[in-house]
């Protein structure tokens, strides 16, 4: 198991550099891996605009060009593009609420196999694991309360960057990246599949139908929103438009 990644502190100074280094290094490493990175604003969540124009579009596995991203900013944090530009499928269960709700989706199951995990700087965690052939979607609440999937056209913040001034720590990051639960797609279709683009609310309709439907709409307005708030410049009013439409459906559906 790798070190704790170092505490960050302002003002430069030799342990400035040591935690600078620490992420170009980390970013080849996951290159390395195959995985596609990308450079996102120091402190932030949000693509660095003026490096990658595309945002995420613009990750690669390139090393020269790794290094010359954070020559330019050694402070930035890794973006690494989840789905199929690296492979992987995430779930991203968001602090205390998405603990409870995981838990919860779990119980009745089989055990998890263990899998790459990082722990976020709220209290959260990323499951990392193979995407799988037949595609994998980004979702907000999908699953479970607070517990969201990035997928194809998503990416996740990795260690050792840094968010509301906490660290993202590995548990090991030498751990294997494990096959994706197979339960975890058919309890995604409900929201993700089975009402996109919009069903309309007949008056048969369950109430636990009804309830799936309302869900799937709150999370497509939540997802469009934080899309929204990351997408990087000259991306925007794509963007904008896809998640007007998108918003539309939900209307569309009652």
């Amino acid at each position: 198991m790798r070190p704790d990644p170092a505490p960050v502190r302002s003002g430069g100074g030799a342990l400035e550099t040591l935690v600078d280094a620490s992420l170009v290094e980390a970013a080849l490493r996951y290159a390395a891996r195959g995985w596609a990175v990308f450079p996102i604003f120091p402190g932030k969540k949000r693509p660095l605009g003026r490096l990658v124009p595309h945002g995420l579009n613009d990750s690669t596995t390139d090393a020269d060009l790794i290094r010359s991203w954070w020559a330019d900013t050694p402070a930035a944090n890794i973006g690494i593009a989840t789905g199929k530009a690296s492979g992987l499928a995430v779930v991203d269960v968001d602090g205390e609420t998405g603990k409870r709700s995981w838990e919860a989706l779990l119980v009745g199951r089989d055990p998890l196999l263990p899998t790459l995990t990082s722990r976020t700087p709220r209290g959260g965690y990323h499951l990392v694991y193979q995407r799988p052939e037949a595609g994998f979607k980004n979702s907000t609440s999908a699953l479970a309360d607070k517990v969201d999937t990035r997928g194809d056209g998503g990416y996740i913040v990795a260690p050792p960057s840094v968010a509301h001034g906490k660290a993202y720590q590995w548990d090991d990051e030498d751990a294997r990246v494990a096959l994706l639960p197979a339960w975890v797609l058919p309890a995604m279709a409900p929201k993700e599949v089975e009402y996109d683009r919009g069903t309309p609310v007949e008056a048969d309709m369950t109430e636990r139908d009804r309830k799936r439907l309302e869900a799937w709409s709150r999370g497509t307005l939540r997802d469009r929103c934080s899309r929204l708030a990351t997408t990087a410049e000259g991306g925007r009013n794509q963007r904008l438009f896809s998640a007007a439409a998108d918003v539309g459906s939900c209307i569309a559906a009652g």
